[in-house]
């Protein structure tokens, strides 16, 4: 009896171990993977994205250089804009006034010499500040009224105090042209917050698109992704409003060194000569793209 509840035992733990070795074939019948294609970009909208490129990264390259004016109107020169230093010793020379400021002092408009100041009070301010620091450079922002007597008075100045060289800050000639229909700048508020809300509309239908997305490149390569859902003269119109308000002007340096007596180019006038015409020659003497040149400034 014992023997034949071993053999069913056996025989039924046979079973399962061939029940088990039982397996479901394997599937190997592949389903089709769903692939969402991309619609091809038209043509047309490709060639306005990269039509609006180079017009994008133009006015990048000037809103860097943007600075306000304070107190005083730059002159305007044909010269593409570039940045200008602002963390460097400065001088402002306005009609009645030359303020002389260390790097360090952020707090301008705490008038130092006062109006008309005398030529010693000139003298020991720009020593002054050139002890505060290290720097050799100064920067120089010249109201177009002021006079050419003031300018090379003021260089006279910081010759002596130690200065070598000398960057004339201006405002650059704009290389574009705004687009149809929009202010050449933005002058509220609430036109430069309705740019950016309509920026951010558009980004729901190009992704990537917004207020701050403004690099050109990018710009293109959205407008391309999205086929042109936004249009892009839209973008441009609404980019412009972003970037030009009307209080910033694109800046430029014209850079001099500062020769003194040993100058081997003077630039003599008429001290009364207004900057807005005595610029020209220093502009000319320095050229765009060479080295700085030597200059005396020579007021008769």
């Amino acid at each position: 009896m014992h023997e034949m509840k071993r053999i069913a035992l056996l025989l039924a733990l046979g079973a399962c171990g061939k029940a088990e070795e039982k397996k479901a074939p394997d599937d190997t019948t592949q389903k089709p993977v769903a692939v969402e294609t991309k619609p091809a970009t038209d043509p047309a909208c490709a060639a306005k994205a990269k039509e609006l490129e180079p017009w994008i990264a133009q006015l990048n390259a000037e809103e860097r250089s943007h600075e306000v004016d304070f107190g005083y109107k730059l002159v305007v020169i044909d010269r593409g804009a570039a940045d200008v230093e602002q963390q460097i010793d400065n001088v402002f020379i306005t009609p009645t006034q030359i303020e002389a400021f260390d790097e360090t002092e952020a707090n301008r408009a705490d008038t130092k010499l006062g109006k008309n100041p005398a030529q010693k009070a000139v003298v020991e301010r720009f020593a002054t500040i050139k002890g505060m620091g290290q720097g050799e450079r100064l920067r120089v922002d010249v109201d177009e009224a002021a006079t050419w007597g003031d300018v090379a008075r003021a260089i006279d100045a910081a010759v002596a105090a130690g200065y070598k060289e000398a960057l004339f800050a201006f405002t650059a000639k704009s290389k574009l042209e705004p687009p149809p229909g929009v202010e050449p700048y933005t002058t509220t508020t609430e036109a430069f917050d309705q740019a950016a809300a309509r920026l951010e509309e558009l980004g729901k239908t190009c992704k990537g698109l917004g207020p701050y997305t403004t690099e050109a490149a990018r710009v293109t390569e959205v407008l391309v992704e999205c086929n042109c859902a936004a249009d892009p003269e839209e973008v441009r119109a609404l980019v412009w409003k972003r970037s030009r308000w009307h209080q910033a002007r694109p800046r430029v340096g014209v850079v001099v060194a500062l020769g003194g007596d040993t100058a081997p180019a003077p630039i003599e006038q008429p001290k009364a000569t207004p900057w807005s015409e005595a610029h020209a020659k220093l502009v000319a003497l320095a050229a765009e793209g060479a080295a700085p040149p030597s200059v005396k400034l020579v007021a008769k």
